[in-house]
């Protein structure tokens, strides 16, 4: 089976959909692209600064500005400290960082009055100090980070070295989740469909026992509630899967939902040859136009 993916190279868009801006205020430009897929931090690999910092700003270019009289300036700039610790708090980021992407047209030339650089940069060191030590330093980053290498971070699991795991409530109201073991790395390439036309379905990647890459394309027949479909296809490829079928149950719903997430297209085709103009290797790669 032949995959080309978006743009021909497997790539992902970046930063997804940005939200409109609000009525009565100035549309802004957004950055957008697309960056190749990365690996985690966790397995190895890094996420280049740089890709960080664009997602950062486009990020940055939704937030509103503040206005004078409504949280900015004239009532001590309460908004601006709550949207700088959003932006060195969600994305991790160094004061520098910060105010290289919040001085400029991103965001304090919007704001009424601009924000003079020595102010904003106040703004930036008081949310840097706050921003650190906190649970939840970083979380936008990591969700960024997730989306584009095929975990999406959804809300009651979590991805850790060893995969993923189902975040169990725990017994009481104040007892702590319980990281419950579901099944080895893997990645969600994206969503695929054949030549025909049919439906699309996630495509689930990971590395099998003899250290081989493999793939299982979770179409609707696989997603059946006790998660028994599933798990003995992924098993038959080599993912091994906890046996539990509240754990199945667990998997099937998190790769539903995280498919909402995933925004790759990928085209399977049975043998190499022409598409759309250009010739498919059996690699996958595509070369020439026709």
């Amino acid at each position: 089976m032949l995959d080309v993916g978006a743009g021909g190279d497997g790539c992902a868009e970046a930063y997804g959909s940005v939200p409109k801006a609000k009525a009565g205020t100035k549309a802004r430009a957004v950055n957008s692209g697309q960056v190749g897929v990365v690996q985690r931090p966790d397995s190895g690999g890094t996420m280049d600064r740089a890709t960080i910092l664009r997602a950062a700003g486009a990020w940055l270019e939704t937030v509103e500005p503040s206005i004078a009289g409504e949280g900015g300036n004239a009532e001590g700039g309460r908004r601006t400290f709550t949207d700088m610790l959003q932006l060195v708090g969600g994305w991790d980021l160094s004061e520098d960082e910060a105010l290289g992407l919040a001085s400029g047209d991103l965001y304090s030339g919007w704001c009424m009055p601009p924000w003079t650089d020595e102010d904003l940069a106040h703004k930036v060191h008081d949310a840097w100090v706050s921003a650190q030590g906190g649970e939840r330093l970083g979380w936008r980053a990591r969700r960024f980070i997730n989306n584009l290498t095929g975990q999406p971070e959804i809300s009651g699991y979590q991805w850790l070295p060893l995969g993923l795991f189902w975040m169990k409530p725990g017994k009481g109201a104040d007892a702590p989740d319980v990281p419950v073991w579901i099944a080895p790395p893997f990645r969600i390439r994206g969503l695929t469909r054949s030549v025909d036309e049919g439906d699309y379905a996630p495509l689930v990647e990971f590395i099998n026992p003899d250290g081989n890459p493999a793939s299982v394309a979770v179409g609707a027949g696989l997603l059946d509630p006790d998660g028994n479909k599933l798990a003995t296809a992924l098993i038959a490829r080599g993912l091994n899967i906890a046996p539990d079928r509240e754990i199945r149950h667990q998997l099937v719903t998190y790769i539903s939902r995280a498919s909402n997430n995933v925004t790759t297209k990928i085209r399977n085709l049975e043998r190499a040859g022409w598409l759309n103009g250009v010739f498919v290797m059996p690699s996958g790669a595509i070369a020439g136009e026709k």
